[in-house]
């Protein structure tokens, strides 16, 4: 059986036209797709990650979910949980919805196991008010920034890396805010960790947190690797997905500017459920119009980012995995992608729900 995924007849009918995509770099290692909430990222993500899988058969593709609200399971048509899932039809793609609540957890029980056992310890010890810095040990866990569950779900990624098990990573974030803060953790916890370490210092001389100690040392050295790599356009690319209207397009103007300054990847963005011209009813139609007021927002957009290339993906009702593939295809071209998309962009549809 060939590694590469095989699709099964389409309800998208004969006529169907898949947006052209230019593939990742050959270098690349990492593709993010991020947008606000109910944009179609995660439909756009497995598209691409299943396209993937037939562009490069003899390559192993990984698609992970780090949004609390996963949704793979309904894109791919198949149960995915918090272990690493096979999928079906496929011998060379995976999915994974990351728990990043129960590997914090996890941590936690680590540090407030390793407290109680040295304090009990320290009970004799009359010199030491033992109750006091058992409750300041114990409240350093109420210091930790907003969002350190996530950061499990990146250390979790890091281990994938570090095993080599894959070659490609497709990432479906979380709504904006949530996927921005994300990705600003590695930097956030840097300076929290430094804090931590100094704490943990002033009490050396009386006690040793050698399995938190090392849970920390290797928190901090994963989260610089991934800070390296999600800052290298050469191996990673974030796409942000927005749709036509004034309020999306604005979000993803200012997505971009926060992704430029962490030194994010961005060199194209995905603008989705775009209605053509040509479809006559009256719902459409009240969508056409309001498509037709957020074109003043695109024309700021390319002015703003003339670098970013637009992509337009049509409005459609995606019914199965066979239709979430064929909603894009790869090609070798990037010349042609790029004219056929604007001619999109210029008349015949400015995107799947």
């Amino acid at each position: 059986r060939s590694n590469s995924y095989r699709a099964s007849p389409s309800r998208l009918g004969r006529d169907w036209r898949a947006v052209q995509l230019a593939p990742p770099a050959a270098q690349t290692q990492f593709i993010l797709f991020g947008g606000k909430g109910g944009v179609g990222k995660t439909t756009i993500a497995s598209s691409f990650a299943l396209n993937l899988s037939s562009l490069y058969p003899r390559k192993r593709i990984v698609l992970f979910s780090t949004d609390p609200a996963h949704s793979l399971s309904d894109c791919l048509g198949q149960a995915v949980r918090h272990k690493v899932t096979a999928v079906d039809g496929t011998g060379n793609l995976f999915a994974v919805e990351i728990d990043a609540e129960k590997h914090f957890e996890t941590f936690k029980r680590v540090y407030a196991k390793e407290i109680n056992e040295i304090f009990d310890g320290l009970i004799h010890r009359a010199s030491v008010d033992i109750e006091f810095d058992r409750e300041v040990m114990a409240n350093l866990m109420e210091l930790v920034p907003p969002g350190l569950d996530e950061i499990a779900s990146l250390i979790e990624i890091t281990n994938y890396v570090d095993r080599g098990e894959y070659d490609l990573y497709v990432l479906d974030n979380a709504p904006t805010g949530h996927a921005l803060r994300f990705l600003e953790l590695p930097e956030l916890m840097q300076d929290w960790l430094k804090v931590f370490f100094e704490i943990l210092l002033k009490y050396r001389d009386m006690v040793r947190f050698r399995q938190t100690s090392e849970l920390l040392v290797d928190m901090s050295r994963r989260l610089k690797k991934i800070k390296e790599i999600f800052s290298d356009s050469l191996r990673c690319e974030f796409i942000p997905v927005s749709i036509p209207t004034q309020m999306a397009l604005a979000e993803t103007q200012r997505s971009i500017s926060a992704l430029r300054r962490l030194n994010m990847p961005v060199k194209r963005m995905i603008v989705n459920m775009m209605i053509s011209p040509f479809i006559d009813c009256k719902f459409c139609s009240a969508l056409q119009q309001q498509q037709e007021s957020a074109k003043g927002g695109l024309l700021e957009h390319k002015k703003r980012f003339p670098e970013i290339e637009i992509i337009p993906f049509p409005r459609t009702l995606l019914e199965g995995r066979e239709d979430v593939y064929r909603l894009l295809e790869f090609s070798g071209s990037g010349r042609n992608i790029l004219q056929s998309n604007q001619r999109s962009l210029n008349g015949k549809f400015i995107s799947a729900s």
